[in-house]
């Protein structure tokens, strides 16, 4: 599950396996064994909500992955998402991610979490160009959120939402 930081009632954290991954990564780096450089969404959207790559090179963006307390409870997200990633700026397109979420994995005895390739995003921008890239999820019907230690802290449920997000990202070539 991730949230948005402290600007809505969904205020919380990311799960303690993708917080581990975000916080070591910087926004930007460049990809092993590819020409494309990858940014993560998340690691940027919770930082200042920037990032700067190289002009003409490749963007990749690895994209949060979303836990939950069970299997069934992963597999209900599975079937009730949709999920979007939208470009707007110098580039403009919009991609639907919904079908592109893995199988959910067991990550601790009541933790799983079912995560995205990267999104090779198919364009490069010139010096000075900037794009926004914006991550949403959004539910046919309410989602069930709840993952242990649930409790008083309301940050691991039980609630129910009906979108997680927006992310954003604010990508310019230098």
């Amino acid at each position: 599950m991730f949230f948005k930081p402290n600007r809505s009632a969904l205020v919380g954290a990311i799960t303690a396996a993708v917080i581990a991954v975000i916080a070591a990564a910087a926004p930007a780096r460049a990809a092993l064994g590819t020409d494309s450089v990858v940014i993560s969404l998340a690691a940027c959207a919770f930082g200042d909500g920037t990032t700067t790559v190289q002009s003409g090179v490749p963007i990749a963006l690895h994209e949060p992955g979303y836990a939950q307390g069970t299997y069934g409870l992963s597999n209900n997200f599975l079937l009730t998402q949709q999920t979007t990633l939208t470009i707007t700026g110098a580039v403009n397109r919009t991609y639907d991610l919904s079908g592109q979420w893995g199988t959910p994995q067991q990550l601790d005895r009541k933790l799983w979490v079912t995560r995205l390739p990267n999104t090779e995003l198919g364009f490069t921008l010139a010096p000075g160009e900037t794009v926004v890239a914006t991550f949403d999820i959004t539910f046919a019907h309410p989602l069930l959120v709840a993952y242990p230690p649930v409790g008083s802290s309301g940050d691991n449920g039980p609630y129910r939402i009906t979108e997680d997000g927006p992310l954003s990202c604010a990508i310019t070539a230098t």
